[in-house]
């Protein structure tokens, strides 16, 4: 955890502390979900209720070898308000989509300085199911404000979007996935 921070540290902190315009390649893009997710594996300990969303062989895998699990997309915004950082609060999430499958939800947002990342994870109720994990589809009215990084596309990331969130509306923006409806886009398996 501490070579992910000072790595995150080096890396990113011109962005974090002043909003400093980057290209992020592809291993600064696994850096940051990799920073991400681990810190939303702390929080869902942290408001565990039940079982933890991300299982011990998720968890084993991402220690031994920053694998990031399936199921996993991940966002990049630009924050320009007073706080200094925001943490989402996290929550387990059910939705039963018009296909009557079964999924949980784990939304995570994670603000520092300016710079926010919202990971949200994705995965079947029914532990046994080898379906592929589908993903969910952003809200379009976010597209000039965040720009999604995970899973990769191979291309270089820039940052910041060209709009940032404020203190009105970074809120709005960590609990865009929290309501009923849920667009998912099924993987070809």
């Amino acid at each position: 955890m501490s070579d992910i921070e000072a790595q995150m540290k080096r890396s990113f902190s011109q962005a974090i502390r002043d909003g400093a315009s980057l290209s992020i390649l592809f291993r600064g893009v696994c850096l940051l979900a990799a920073f991400v997710f681990e810190k939303a594996v702390v929080a869902d300990y942290l408001h565990l209720k039940d079982a933890p969303f991300f299982n011990s062989a998720a968890r084993y895998r991402f220690q031994q070898s920053l694998d990031i699990p399936d199921g996993i997309q991940i966002w990049l915004a630009a924050y320009a308000g007073r706080a200094p950082y925001r943490l989402s609060s996290v929550r387990h999430s059910e939705f039963d989509v018009h296909f009557r499958a079964n999924l949980d939800l784990f939304p995570f947002t994670y603000v520092a300085g300016h710079l926010v990342i919202q990971l949200v994870a994705i995965k079947w109720q029914d532990k046994l199911s080898t379906r592929p994990v589908p993903q969910v589809e952003s809200d379009a009215s976010f597209d000039s404000v965040a720009v999604q990084i995970w899973p990769p596309d191979g291309f270089p990331v820039s940052w910041p979007p060209p709009q940032y969130f404020d203190d009105n509306t970074i809120t709005t923006f960590a609990e865009r996935f929290d309501n009923d409806v849920l667009l998912v886009r099924h993987t070809k398996p």
